[in-house]
């Protein structure tokens, strides 16, 4: 959830990311994996203190990050994962992700 009250949803099925306002009608939806040759799966995701939305890409093996405004503005992990599926933050910027295919939690520290 994020800190206005919207909702967020990881849709694997259909590759994309809504948000939904508190009576639960859609506001916006994104793609999720549009910058490489094959389209993202998101299976986890996690809002940092500035409303930035982190998004674990299970068959990309990476998270991307997107604005608050739903703008995608990285990705990274690809060397370090393998199936990410769950993301949490923590409030001193420590992002934590399970890896389903290398049983791992990899940690990050975030900016």
């Amino acid at each position: 959830m994020e800190e206005s009250g919207h909702i967020l949803v990881a849709d694997y099925s259909l590759k994309r990311v809504t948000r939904f306002d508190s009576d639960g009608d859609a506001l916006t939806t994104w793609e999720i994996g549009t910058t490489g040759p094959v389209p993202g799966t998101p299976e986890g995701l996690s809002v940092d203190s500035l409303g930035r939305i982190y998004i674990s890409d299970y068959d990309r093996g990476l998270i991307e990050v997107f604005s608050p405004e739903g703008e995608f503005l990285i990705e990274f992990g690809e060397r370090e994962l393998k199936a990410p599926v769950d993301i949490a933050i923590s409030t001193d910027g420590m992002l934590y992700i399970t890896d389903q295919r290398s049983n791992q939690l990899q940690i990050f520290q975030i900016k």
